[in-house]
């Protein structure tokens, strides 16, 4: 993305606790985000360099522990990853309407057939694998509430905003790394340990 949406006073609301210093390496560090359309590396030396913010690494730590959240991929910011994730939707829907000619033709066309065939008799189903001979059923991942994430978070010993956890799964699709969650609770122990393990930072309550 070579340009973002930046609303003003939500920007000056969220940033009013920061020197000017501060607020400095969060926009550039931001724009660094969003030009990549990646999160910030473990490993900063060479955004540090591309952004010349050489001399103040000490506020690079502060603005991650503000702003960021570590996984195991690097950095995140969950507002960006959100409107990185709505810039792609609306990409893929672009191309896809380019690819038709232009916008969708009215619905009183023709439609692909259904199948109302028995899928226990023909062994198939719509977007579904063929059942195995070991009848082994597969959960279907439900997406927690957040006051269910925020409950278990405090089971656990973990003090976790369960809006911010949700909202920055449901932009990338409820998906990790290595494929689909299949255990939303897996992933807030993951937060847990992230968490602790960047315990230099001192992290404060996460904002955008």
């Amino acid at each position: 993305m070579h340009y973002y949406s930046l609303n003003i006073p939500t920007w000056a609301l969220h940033t009013s606790h920061l020197t000017i210093e501060e607020e400095c390496v969060y926009f550039r560090l931001l724009n660094y985000y969003y030009d990549t359309e990646k999160p910030l590396p473990k490993d900063l030396t060479p955004v540090i360099k591309r952004m010349r913010l050489r001399g103040h690494e000490d506020t690079v730590k502060e603005i991650l522990a503000d702003f960021f959240t570590l996984e195991e991929d690097g950095y995140h910011n969950h507002r960006a990853d959100i409107e990185i994730a709505e810039y792609h939707k609306k990409a893929d829907t672009a191309r896809a309407n380019g690819k038709k000619g232009g916008r969708p033709k009215n619905r009183d066309s023709k439609t692909q057939p259904v199948n109302l065939a028995n899928p226990a008799e023909t062994g198939l189903k719509a977007n579904h694998k063929p059942r195995t001979n070991n009848h082994k059923q597969i959960t279907k991942f439900i997406r927690p509430k957040p006051s269910e994430v925020e409950e278990y978070a405090q089971q656990i010993g973990f003090s976790l905003d369960g809006n911010h956890f949700c909202d920055y799964y449901e932009a990338r699709g409820w998906r990790l790394n290595t494929g689909p969650m299949k255990d939303w609770k897996a992933a807030v122990r993951t937060w847990k340990r992230n968490r602790k393990e960047d315990k230099e930072f001192k992290p404060r309550e996460i904002i955008i």
